[in-house]
């Protein structure tokens, strides 16, 4: 009993050490893609970020930005159009079409709906290169531009 204890607890104690490390890397790399997106779009007119809390540490698994809303389709477009994938995210819950049976009204929650018709999420994960992020950044703007 004692000895097979032992070897699971070592085992236990390797293993997640070995994941704790490897979801700091994680973890580290996520922020640095977050870091540069966020240095190169700095100042770009059209585009408001989410900041984060003064002391939080996120783990970053999007990169959220909100564009005026009679935009967003058209830049999301442009993405796709040169190969980007983004996504739009947090669609009103009473949107879901799970809950279509209820009817609830547009202008439900304004605020709600107003941020789903803005955000765009651009790439973040952990195997994106410096070159793929400024490309993403080279779209965003030329989206921005062609849309004005």
């Amino acid at each position: 009993f004692f000895s097979s204890r032992r070897r699971h607890t070592r085992y236990w104690r390797d293993w997640s050490s070995d994941v704790c490390s490897s979801d700091l890397e994680f973890k580290n790399r996520r922020e640095g893609i977050w870091n540069t997106y966020k240095n190169l779009l700095e100042g770009v007119n059209g585009i408001e970020f989410l900041e984060k809390e003064k002391d939080g540490k996120p783990m970053w698994h999007l990169f959220p930005i909100l564009v005026n809303q009679h935009k967003r389709d058209s830049i999301v477009k442009r993405f796709l159009d040169e190969g980007v994938k983004v996504q739009t995210n947090y669609i009103p819950a009473y949107w879901h079409p799970a809950f279509n049976r209820k009817n609830y009204p547009i202008g439900l929650c304004p605020n709600s709906e107003e941020f789903y018709g803005r955000e765009i999420s651009l790439p973040i994960h952990y195997s994106l290169k410096d070159e793929e992020i400024e490309y993403v950044v080279k779209v965003l703007k030329k989206g921005l531009i062609s849309t004005d």
